[in-house]
């Protein structure tokens, strides 16, 4: 249910991970829609509506996925349901925490921290593609590259993550490894 989705019209969710296919589209009344969609593996997905461009971002996986919040506002919209919507969750819970510490390198320490342990913890699955994308500023590309090397072969296919890896390999020539740390 979306607040600011008024009247009736046509919502669609969009696999960024395969091109921008549209996988389905359902009409919505008064910002409540529902999708059936059979899911065989987990990819990220997004949904738009008439004039929006993006109303939100999240993982199309296998379980009940329920979003609630506002179309205006496409941030403040919460997923949940599966266990990699839940994870996003928390980190992002746990990352807007962080945004009240006052010293900058603080943040950036922490936001480090929180994004290794989230690629360890999910070392390989549909969720670390995401982290990755998300970890371009944070890490050197040869890290990023190690856990693209660690995906599942189905992830390792899609086009969305053959582009990182392209955009990863063609950063390593620019990017300084500074010393002291660990890159490997």
């Amino acid at each position: 249910n979306l607040t600011g989705l008024d009247g009736d019209g046509w919502i669609y969710m969009t696999d960024m991970w395969n091109e921008g296919e549209v996988i389905d589209s359902t009409e919505y009344h008064d910002g409540v829609f529902r999708f059936e969609v059979s899911v065989e593996e987990p990819t990220m997905v997004f949904l738009h509506a008439g004039c929006f461009t993006d109303l939100h971002r999240f993982f199309n996986d296998a379980g009940t996925i329920t979003l609630t919040g506002s179309a205006d506002k496409a941030r403040s919209a919460r997923v949940g349901g599966t266990p990699m919507n839940d994870y996003l969750i928390a980190m992002e819970e746990k990352l807007n925490e962080n945004m009240n510490e006052q010293s900058l390198l603080k943040r950036m320490e922490k936001c480090t921290e929180l994004y290794t342990s989230a690629l360890e913890d999910n070392e390989g699955n549909a969720l670390s593609v995401s982290l990755i994308q998300q970890s371009t500023i944070g890490f050197h590309p040869s890290i990023l590259l190690e856990y693209i090397d660690q995906l599942e072969p189905y992830l390792k296919e899609k086009a969305f993550t053959k582009e990182l890896q392209d955009e990863l390999e063609m950063l390593l020539p620019v990017s300084p490894v500074i010393e002291g740390c660990d890159v490997k």
